[in-house]
């Protein structure tokens, strides 16, 4: 706030004084007081008047500058009534109490929200567990008496519990609760993992799968990391080409691990790699592929923000290698 601006927005009542200093003289001339009185007492109001307006400049120019101040250092503003000066003029002190009742009715509103987001997670989640009992029932049948159909039925449903897991994850990385466990796990052991829950379309499809340097002990949620490289295994069984490979490396640097998934599929575009992790994006690959949704790699991108990872995709033709950065410090858990 300038002390222009200040005189602009008081202008009617600054009219108003000198209009009342100018008719004091006036009255004074008129009623022939001595000079000295016509010229002193206009003059002596005229500072007085001026004081107090620099006065409550001052102080309101103050105020504001401070709330400024304060408001811009905060990444959620709508904490600023917690540490805004209390002012000692009625403006300032109306404004405060309407931020505090505007404020109390965001927060009522808020907890609102998150008890319904809270409840829909659980449905989804229970939902989730409800489905997965009858599907693997199926499984159990469908193993039993193995047939060319079945084998057929048995793929569809591999695509229904991938999806229903999907589900269930991207529940998990839109939730604002901290729901998951940041501890020393074996990078080996979660590559072989997820290599196994693809074992079976892995075969089918003659991937030569290429594990190299996994001895490492990193900080990460193990069911978390556990889904993002079933994800991204899963997406580039979607894409590969003639003699499929896979290859899963590990390079230390510093106080982390760098986690490299590799595959000779189909690649790419160059323009839509800044997108790829964008909820829905499919891309030209996914519009050609029926079955992508273009949710499982925002998914993974949530899920490693969530821990503290970080991931990204380099891609060429023929040539895609999404990179997974995972701390081997304990830092993580402190957050």
């Amino acid at each position: 706030m300038t002390f222009k601006n200040y005189l602009k927005d008081h202008s009617f009542s600054l009219f108003l004084c000198f209009f009342m200093l100018s008719l004091l003289i006036i009255i004074l001339w008129v009623f022939q007081c001595p000079l000295f009185i016509i010229y002193f007492l206009p003059s002596l109001i005229f500072v007085f008047i001026s004081i107090i307006i620099v006065y409550e400049y001052r102080r309101k120019c103050s105020f504001y500058h401070r709330f400024e101040q304060d408001l811009s250092r905060l990444d959620e503003k709508y904490l600023i009534t917690g540490m805004a000066y209390h002012p000692h003029f009625l403006e300032g002190k109306l404004l405060l109490e309407y931020l505090y009742d505007i404020n109390k009715s965001m927060k009522e509103h808020l907890n609102l929200s998150l008890e319904k987001q809270k409840a829909w997670k659980e449905y989804i989640e229970m939902w989730v567990h409800e489905v997965k009992t009858p599907l693997s029932t199926s499984f159990i049948v469908l193993e039993n008496h193995p047939t060319q159909i079945n084998e057929s039925i048995k793929e569809e449903l591999d695509q229904i519990d991938h999806y229903v897991e999907q589900v269930l994850y991207f529940v998990r990385s839109e939730n604002v609760e901290k729901d998951y466990l940041i501890k020393a796990v074996s990078l080996k052991k979660i590559v072989y993992e997820a290599i196994k829950k693809n074992k079976k379309a892995l075969i089918e499809k003659h991937v030569s799968c290429q594990l190299e340097k996994l001895d490492y002990t990193v900080y990460s949620d193990k069911k978390w990391l556990v889904y993002i490289l079933d994800q991204i295994i899963h997406n580039a069984l979607q894409y590969f080409k003639q003699d499929p490979k896979l290859t899963i490396q590990a390079i230390q640097s510093d106080n982390s691990v760098t986690l490299t998934i590799k595959d000779n599929g189909i690649g790419i575009k160059e323009d839509e790699l800044s997108r790829v992790f964008d909820k829905g994006f499919t891309g030209s690959n996914g519009r050609t592929n029926k079955k992508s949704t273009g949710m499982g790699l925002y998914i993974c991108k949530q899920l490693c923000i969530k821990m503290y990872h970080d991931i990204y995709i380099t891609s060429t033709q023929d040539k895609t290698t999404v990179s997974i950065v995972i701390p081997m410090s304990s830092f993580v858990t402190l957050q």
